[in-house]
Formats: structure tokens, C-alpha cells, sequence
């Protein structure tokens, strides 16, 4: 019989082959750790957030669009694929603080060829706010545990959804700073004086004798 620290010795070398931390790498949890350590990743990726910036619009108009956005989202058109229902669609605005925090739920039937109908459900968690900058800056976070891509997907599918409703991007010469500049006055060709022309003097006719030609004419003259 073992007594003494020669016993725990070996029990912990019995302990470390059966968790295969001695580096075999061929027990289920040595090959689990990898993975996890992606997932963790990945989920902890997403949660940064994706931005978008609206050059050329103003974020009050941006702000309107967000809020549309978020209380009639559209999930029937696009590819079928990407076609939901709403099943439920609830919406909290913070006018103050310029955010919008969303909880919905999805649901659909697909029907991919050769297989048979699936029923999926989703639900996402998403927190959208505003930063009032120039240009004003659009922050979409996922607060739930969708991988980054299923993120960058909604994401962008709400920020095409915002420009749909602002329209086509402004013209610069509509900017504020642009109009209040006032029009340049009109250029005037100065004309250099001209200097008077000196008198010039004119002898007066001679005088006519009005009686002299009232006078008749003698014969033969």
C-alpha cells in the first residue's frame, strides 16, 4: 500500500491522462476547447455593432427613417429565402437619447427543393441608435446570439430599408451653408471722364437790309 505524497502523485497523473491535458489530443473535451473558444469568439464579434453613415441628409430626417423602419420592418419581399412573417413586433423610442430598442419575433414556412417544409422561428433583440455628426452615423447591434453574418444581413437589410424611405441623396448646391451665400454683384465698367471742349468763336452773319430788297427792280437791270 502507497502512503503519503507518492499516493497523490499518482492519483493526479491518473486525473491528467483521463482529461487528456498531457497533450494527446484525442480525448472529446481536448477537441471541444477549439470550438468553443471560435464560438465564444464570434458571438463576443458581434455584439461591436455595424455602422452606417447617411452622407448628404440631415438627422432629423435620418432619425424619421430609423423610427419607420423599426415599426414597419419588411421581411415580404427580396429572394424567398429571405422572406419572414412578423409575428410580433415590439418597438421602444427614446427620443432624448436617439435610440430604438427592438423586440421581434419571425416566423416562416421554407420549402427548398427536394426536401420537405420546415418550420423556422428567430428572434432578434436590436438596439439602433444615432449619432447627430457629419454625416449622421447609424449604429445597428445585435443583442442577441446570432452569428456576425446572420448580424451583417439584418443590418444591412435595415439600413436599405431607411434609404428607401429618405429618397434619393440631396444635391450639394441644396446645402444650408451653399444657399445663404448671397449672389455676387454685378460687375460695372467704370467710364473715364471726358473733358469739356473749349469754346470755340463764331463771328456773327452780316447784317440784310430788309427795305433794300423790298425796293422793285429797275428795267433793265
Amino acid at each position: 500500500m502507497i502512503h503519503g505524497p507518492s499516493l497523490r502523485v499518482g492519483l493526479a497523473t491518473t486525473t491528467c491522462r483521463r482529461l487528456d491535458l498531457a497533450g494527446d489530443g484525442d480525448h472529446p473535451l481536448t477537441m471541444r476547447i477549439p470550438a468553443l473558444l471560435v464560438v465564444a469568439v464570434l458571438l463576443v464579434g458581434c455584439k461591436t455593432g455595424v455602422t452606417e453613415q447617411f452622407v448628404g441628409y440631415a438627422p432629423e430626417s435620418v432619425w424619421t427613417a430609423m423610427k419607420a423602419v423599426a415599426e414597419s420592418p419588411d421581411y415580404e419581399s427580396g429572394p424567398y429565402e429571405d422572406r419572414w412573417t412578423v409575428d410580433r413586433n415590439d418597438v421602444f423610442v427614446d427620443e432624448a437619447g436617439r435610440r430604438i430598442e427592438i423586440d421581434r419575433e419571425l416566423k416562416r414556412w421554407l420549402q427548398r427543393p427536394r426536401t420537405r417544409t420546415e418550420k423556422q422561428k428567430t428572434r432578434w433583440t436590436i438596439r439602433v441608435t444615432l449619432d447627430e455628426t457629419n454625416p449622421p452615423t447609424v449604429t445597428f447591434r445585435d443583442r442577441g446570439r446570432h452569428l456576425p453574418t446572420d448580424t451583417q444581413f439584418e443590418a444591412g437589410r435595415y439600413f436599405r430599408d431607411m434609404r428607401e424611405i429618405l429618397g434619393p441623396r440631396p444635391l450639394p448646391s441644396a446645402d444650408a451653408s451653399v444657399a445663404d451665400v448671397p449672389p455676387p454683384a454685378p460687375s460695372i465698367d467704370l467710364v473715364e471722364p471726358v473733358e469739356p471742349l473749349a469754346p470755340v468763336d463764331v463771328a456773327p452773319p452780316p447784317a440784310v437790309d430788309v427795305d433794300a430788297l423790298m425796293e422793285p427792280l429797275e428795267p433793265g437791270r
